[in-house]
């Protein structure tokens, strides 16, 4: 089991506090600089790409997530129990979009921070809080073309092959602690967000 987070800088504090709270757990990556030239969120999948040979469970976190003791524990057991990628946030895709951020009418969004005891396969996970085994899926940088935008190519192409990802719920309220952080993708996209809304409309959701 191994895990895997991304930084940018100006986070540095933050990353340091989520990266340890995993390194308790598990052996962890953390990627501060460019990885061949990426300087995104694709980059907490660089461990897959990086180590061809590595055979096992993966843990995508992001810098601004402080997990609790039994997190990795508990995201293996629930890939283990479903058979597949799992996500504590996740989104269904119900129709074509107008805005990927904006309008809520064409999604049904799983939040990390709810407790409701929902279990439900999603098209879109969370990569801040994901969990698989390569061998369910392996992920190389050729599926990122978009900077930014891992959650959705993640979904994107385990809907292409057939994946499915389910979205589990967090095992009791208050579970994982959320740090400010300047700058999120979601402040950059929420106003501009073609590209986004063009690659969820333009695939077929299973």
């Amino acid at each position: 089991m191994i895990a895997s987070m991304a930084t940018i800088p100006g986070r540095e504090k933050q990353a340091r506090k989520a990266e340890a709270a995993m390194r308790s757990q598990c052996r962890t990556f953390v990627w501060k600089r460019d990885v061949d030239g990426r300087t995104d969120d694709a980059r907490k999948f660089a461990v897959d790409w990086k180590m061809h040979n590595y055979s096992g469970y993966i843990l995508t976190f992001d810098d601004d997530l402080v997990m609790p003791d039994d997190y990795a524990a508990y995201m293996v057991e629930q890939a283990e129990k479903h058979g597949c990628p799992v996500s504590l946030m996740g989104r269904i895709v119900l129709k074509e979009s107008k805005s990927y951020y904006r309008d809520k009418s064409a999604r049904i969004k799983h939040d990390w921070r709810t407790f409701d005891k929902k279990v439900e396969r999603v098209h879109i996970p969370g990569t801040g809080v994901f969990c698989y085994h390569t061998d369910h899926a392996r992920f190389d940088i050729s599926d990122f073309p978009y900077e930014n935008m891992a959650d959705i190519h993640v979904g994107v192409k385990c809907n292409t092959l057939g994946i499915d990802i389910m979205r589990v719920p967090p095992p009791k309220r208050n579970w994982i602690k959320y740090l400010e952080v300047p700058d999120t993708i979601y402040d950059r996209h929420r106003n501009d967000d073609r590209i986004q809304t063009a690659l969820v409309n333009q695939q077929s959701w299973r």
